[in-house]
């Protein structure tokens, strides 16, 4: 369930206060421009009338705010009281059911001893100097932000491969390499597989083609989501849709209907629960949407970019990193890179989309 907005003031209460405020402005700096011997009593009688109605007007509105907030608390408190927990959990037990997919957790660890051979977060690359080095548009060097050794991983899901190395880069801008207009345009980051890595490249060898990591930066002219190397482990899950994904409503809605032969209002499964009953699926799920992993179902902050025009492509989750463990995107949130199945059982990275939101 999204958080709900809550309710603007109505426009006249906050006119009110606005024009009392205003008028008391004007009068007190036009004073000097008037005779004072001439409209002194007036220009009191108005600035203090001015001045009562901005103090009743502020009072009206705190109350009118305190009353609301009663009545939230009450309705709130009505809510809770009726939640029908079993019915809730049915539908939850069936919405897991039908999208229960494995995926992987990733876990993140600080390490003295990691390699360019590791799988991880940040660091220095691995990299052989016979091939070109990821440059952004503009010809800067692109930093990496993670890693994956499929040959030291040993992941087991179908969908992933059994060997080489698969890495993602970015830029240091303010945006983190990411294009909002165009996602899959790779000029401002890339995404790489080496599908047998050359086990004689060194960090020195790649020092020296003038790769930097992205513990060389100290975000002072630069917009890097950490400054830290961190190990990767990875863990068996399974995972569930998560509310923030398109076409939840739609799915639980259809799932809702099915199972307590119910109408849903406007078509919508949010619209048709209360806050209680929506805020209880909405916890249901937290616990698998956020958080690093590849494979399963992403989770946003703020909407799902494969909506629209992306709908049903890009279903797969290629890797997942959340703002925790010393990263952080933007005002705390999240970064998703997307891949069609069948480009990927094909090893082809060329199309990926990549989108990273905050609150």
């Amino acid at each position: 369930m999204k958080k709900e907005k809550k309710p603007k003031k109505p426009a006249s209460d906050s006119l009110a206060i606005v024009a009392a405020i205003i008028a008391g402005v004007v009068i007190f700096y036009f004073r000097e421009f008037v005779d004072p011997e001439v409209v002194t009593d007036t220009i009191i009688v108005v600035g203090l009338t001015v001045l009562l109605t901005a103090i009743v007007s502020a009072v009206i509105l705190v109350r009118k705010d305190n009353k609301a907030k009663t009545d939230k608390e009450k309705q709130r408190e009505e809510e809770l009281k009726n939640l029908d927990t079993e019915k809730l959990d049915k539908l939850i037990s069936e919405i897991k059911f039908r999208t229960a997919q494995a995926a992987y957790r990733i876990k993140m660890s600080e390490s003295a001893d990691i390699s360019i051979f590791d799988s991880k977060f940040g660091g220095l690359p691995y990299w052989p100097d016979s091939m070109d080095y990821p440059l952004s548009k503009n010809g800067e060097k692109l930093v990496l932000l993670a890693q994956i050794n499929f040959d030291k991983a040993k992941l087991h899901d179908y969908r992933l491969p059994k060997h080489g190395m698969l890495q993602f880069f970015i830029l240091g801008d303010d945006l983190s390499g990411v294009n909002y207009e165009d996602p899959f345009s790779q000029e401002n980051f890339r995404v790489v597989y080496h599908r047998e890595p050359d086990k004689s490249v060194t960090a020195e060898s790649v020092r020296a083609l003038g790769v930097k990591a992205n513990t060389d930066f100290d975000g002072t002219d630069d917009y890097l989501p950490s400054y830290k190397e961190m190990l990767m482990s990875f863990e068996e899950m399974t995972d569930y849709t998560t509310d923030s994904v398109d076409g939840f409503d739609e799915l639980a809605g259809h799932i809702y209907k099915e199972l307590f032969d119910e109408e849903l209002v406007q078509g919508s499964l949010w619209r048709t629960l209360n806050s209680a009953e929506n805020d209880y699926i909405y916890d249901a799920f937290q616990e698998y949407s956020f958080g690093h992993k590849m494979l399963g179902y992403p989770s946003f902050t703020q909407c799902d970019p494969r909506c629209g025009e992306y709908q049903g492509e890009y279903e797969t989750l290629l890797l997942q990193i959340d703002s925790q463990d010393d990263i952080m995107w933007g005002d705390c949130g999240i970064a998703n890179f997307f891949i069609n199945e069948k480009d990927l059982k094909k090893l082809d990275f060329s199309n990926v989309l990549y989108n990273w939101d905050c609150y």
